[in-house]
């Protein structure tokens, strides 16, 4: 990976499904999409949906839902980790010291990495105010 190159951790449910639904939300996709293009980055699912879908197949969900980039890679399933031991563990394999981040996540299971979180809220998800949070946290656009 190239130095530096911006990453965005999601996790999904609570931040493009909010909790009272069962499907990805379009309008937050479109936000997720619009973070990604505005910066740069590159999409690490943090999410547990990666314990029973492949990342093809939530990349065919999210691109069905208005996404047009492409997923990156996923973290890896640590059996009793918490979210941010996971996130530590794929940085420490694939990430340069410099690399910037961000992790969107509607918990705050992410020590030590509380500083780069931006939470949703689990009913509302991504908002256009979490977006532009996220851009300041990956140190403004890049594009």
């Amino acid at each position: 990976m190239a130095s530096g190159a911006p990453i965005v951790f999601l996790d999904i449910d609570g931040v493009l499904v909010p909790w009272d639904d069962v499907q990805l939300d379009n309008g937050r996709v479109q936000l997720l999409d619009g973070l990604v293009t505005r910066t740069g980055a590159r999409v690490v699912v943090s999410s547990s949906w990666r314990e029973s879908m492949s990342r093809e197949a939530i990349e065919d969900q999210l691109v069905a839902a208005g996404f047009s980039g492409r997923l990156h890679s996923m973290t890896p399933i640590i059996v009793g980790a918490s979210r941010g031991d996971e996130i530590a563990a794929w940085l420490e394999e694939h990430a340069e010291p410099d690399t910037r981040f961000v992790i969107l996540d509607d918990s705050s299971d992410v020590e030590p990495f509380r500083g780069r979180l931006v939470q949703t809220d689990e009913y509302e998800g991504l908002t256009p105010d979490l977006v532009e949070r996220a851009v300041e946290l990956l140190g403004g656009t890049d594009t």
